[in-house]
């Protein structure tokens, strides 16, 4: 899974040249119907301009801006504001509208510096006049962010921001925007249904993304398999910035997790082929034993600047209770190819996904992997195939990859196949996997892809769970799935991630109808 974060050292500097071209004591009001003029706002870039004019509801005065829609930011500030004016207030309330539907992210700056914010994922900004809801309890320390209590102090609020992000994550917008705001207020109090809609649609959302400390922030790519009577999974979980880990949850009805707080497959030492970062598990039950896959890396990137120690290579961990994990010796089962060669996996060996077959008395372990390589400019990724007698030491296919890349389908820096998940569902092996990518994340929809032997693919790229609207807790993306067949009914779980203040990723679930994958 590739990782991208806001980019807080140029909104720190942003705020740097605005903080320079402004003065005062600080006894600015936020509650502004624009009736006197700009009364202080300001635009950035510095060749963005902003003015009041009479095209408010009922014709009263607005504050508007006009940007071309770009891979950047575009945003308009107030500063030296009165810090008295927000304890004891719930929030803030902009009644606003833009020409081209999309999201807004929005800021506010203390006196200190530390800034918090606040991205109206339930409520895109649209061509009707619409109040969007920003709950002071719902704004975030923004990422590099520092602040010495970790909270946004209301009595210290110091410069309100409104940018335009639009032209970073919302591919179809294009264009010359427009952006008009009739008022401005400070609010004591929401209603509940005013609070709901700004924490966004969380529907199919059964394990969201944690607070940005947290050990299991960005929760991503379960494997999850039944045992019993009961759903078992395994998900990639890290603080902001640091490495992934594995941690475990069970369920009875697949919405509803009893998740462990301590992570069950770590780090491995300083130096180890797995030290930095653990990514994408499966699992799987074998004769009383459980066998995890999973890929991980020895060393962080720095500066995007690839190397064997930074590439992903495949292990392989056993368990007799799925929470305590030995690591197969022989790690990594499954590594890099040629890079002289320009093997189809030479930059990654990834994203495993395993089952384990019996065959005239004989149990065989079968696994696909994502593969790496550079064709011009472009990484592609395929899909290769492996099998092993033992779960350890893995034959592959000579006729790798199984699937290859087709770089006519696609643009962008990555181009193939991400996150495939096989299941056998009677003599029909069944892909589900996703194509394609945004900012060099995978964003889905999830595919699903049959074969009758595993290595020949009918490339049908059926469509099964797409990311959804701009107020939905994966606006963004999809990818990951995980899915266990139950009679008629196939049990998916997936990530789903989001642009918000910050990327979040959680763990989403849906149930599919065999009809409906036919």
């Amino acid at each position: 899974m590739l990782k991208r974060s806001w980019p807080g050292p140029l909104l720190a500097s942003l705020a740097l040249l605005l903080a320079c071209s402004c003065s005062g004591p600080g006894t600015g009001s936020l509650n502004d119907d624009f009736s006197t003029g700009k009364g202080g706002w300001v635009a950035w870039p510095l060749w963005s301009d902003v003015e009041v004019v009479p095209e408010g509801q009922g014709g009263a005065p607005a504050l508007r801006w006009n940007s071309e829609v770009k891979k950047r930011f575009t945003f308009v500030a107030k500063t030296e504001l009165a810090p008295s004016q927000f304890p004891g207030k719930a929030g803030l309330l902009v009644t606003i509208r833009s020409n081209l539907a999309g999201p807004f992210m929005f800021r506010v700056i203390e006196e200190d510096g530390s800034a918090y914010q606040f991205a109206n994922s339930g409520q895109p900004v649209t061509p009707e006049w619409q109040d969007v809801v920003l709950p002071f309890d719902q704004f975030e320390l923004e990422d590099d962010g520092k602040d010495e209590n970790g909270r946004l102090d209301l009595d210290q609020i110091h410069e309100f921001w409104i940018l335009d992000i639009a032209g970073y994550y919302q591919t179809d917008l294009q264009g010359d925007r427009s952006v008009w705001v009739d008022k401005v207020a400070v609010v004591p109090a929401f209603g509940a249904a005013a609070a709901a809609l700004a924490m966004g649609d969380t529907q199919g959302e059964v394990i969201p993304s944690g607070p940005r400390e947290s050990p299991m922030n960005l929760k991503s790519d379960p494997a999850v398999i039944k045992d019993g009577d009961t759903y078992k999974m395994w998900f990639g979980g890290s603080p902001e910035g640091e490495g992934h880990q594995f941690f475990y949850g069970e369920s009875k009805d697949g919405v509803n997790w009893d998740i462990r707080p301590e992570p069950v497959l770590t780090l491995g030492p300083k130096g180890a082929w797995d030290a930095a970062d653990l990514e994408t598990p499966t699992v799987l039950k074998a004769n009383g034993l459980y066998h995890m896959y999973y890929c991980a890396t020895q060393e962080k990137e720095k500066n995007n600047r690839w190397s064997p120690k930074t590439a992903l290579n495949i292990g392989h961990a056993t368990s007799r209770d799925g929470i305590h994990w030995e690591k197969d010796p022989a790690n990594p089962v499954i590594r890099l190819g040629n890079r002289k060669r320009n093997d189809w996996n030479w930059a990654a060996a990834a994203e495993p996904t395993a089952i384990y077959t019996e065959k005239n008395g004989k149990g065989l372990f079968e696994l696909w992997y994502v593969g790496g390589n550079v064709i011009g400019d472009q990484v592609h990724f395929h899909i290769g195939y492996a099998t092993s007698p033992d779960g350890s030491h893995f034959t592959e296919y000579p006729g790798n990859p199984v699937i290859r890349s087709n770089p006519g389908e696609q643009e962008g820096e990555y181009v193939g196949y991400f996150t495939p998940e096989v299941v056998k569902d009677g003599n029909v092996y069944m892909l589900f996997y996703t194509k394609e990518t945004f900012n060099n994340q995978p964003i889905g929809p999830v595919r699903l892809t049959r074969s009758l032997d595993g290595v020949r693919w009918d490339m049908d790229a059926r469509a099964v769970v797409s990311k959804a609207g701009t107020n939905s807790w994966r606006n963004t993306g999809v990818f990951g799935p995980t899915v266990v067949v139950d009679g008629n009914t196939f049990h998916m779980w997936y990530t789903g991630f989001a642009i918000t203040t910050r990327l979040k990723f959680g763990i989403g679930y849906e149930q599919v109808d065999r009809s409906a994958l036919r």
